[in-house]
């Protein structure tokens, strides 16, 4: 019996001895590999947040870019034919809304900003307008919702007199609107 446990214990051993040269440098080799692997799965993730940050960051700046389009819509580049491009803005939202325009004044240009920021300038138009109230309130609408940047300064309204020749048309006109006179100042925006 002796022999079965020296013979035992030898085996035990040789497997003990071909386990540590052979077995235990294969696994420490993949151990190596196995934190390499996970050392370049950390990196491949990082570089996919990475790319998905670029991809958020590419689509805010699209989302940008078409702001910037709007606001270059809003707020045109200021140029020698720009006078002629508020005139005929000018007189296309008149005519859109039944308004008359009667005459059109332009002033001088201003540049607004302090010192190296002086980046957007004005056009001061006066505006003498015709018609009833709906139609210069369409019309003031229209400057509001134009796509062109555009502020009100200031607005007078007159009442036309008109001299009536009879009673029968004194009672048609109690149906019609009433026309009345405006003066309406505007600055236009630009770039």
């Amino acid at each position: 019996m002796d022999r079965r446990y020296i013979i035992a214990g030898l085996f035990f051993i040789i497997t003990a001895i071909v386990a540590i040269v052979l077995v235990y440098p294969k696994y420490q080799v993949m151990s190596v590999a196995a934190k390499a692997v996970d050392e370049k799965q950390k990196e491949f993730d990082s570089q996919m947040a990475l790319v998905q940050d670029i991809s958020r960051l590419k689509s805010q700046y699209n989302a940008a870019k078409e702001e910037l389009k709007r606001v270059n819509a809003l707020i045109p580049e200021y140029g020698e034919k720009s006078i002629a491009a508020l005139f005929v803005e000018l007189e296309g939202l008149t005519a859109r809304n039944g308004v008359l325009l009667e005459s059109v004044s332009f002033g001088q240009s201003k540049t607004l900003g302090k010192g190296q920021e002086k980046r957007y300038r004005t056009i001061n138009a006066s505006l003498m307008l015709k018609g009833d109230y709906q139609s210069f309130k369409n019309f003031l609408r229209g400057i509001e919702t134009s796509e062109h940047l555009m502020d009100i300064i200031s607005i007078s309204v007159n009442v036309i007199q008109e001299e009536k020749e009879d009673e029968e048309e004194t009672e048609v006109s109690a149906n019609t609107p009433q026309i009345l006179s405006y003066k309406v100042d505007i600055n236009a925006y630009y770039q």
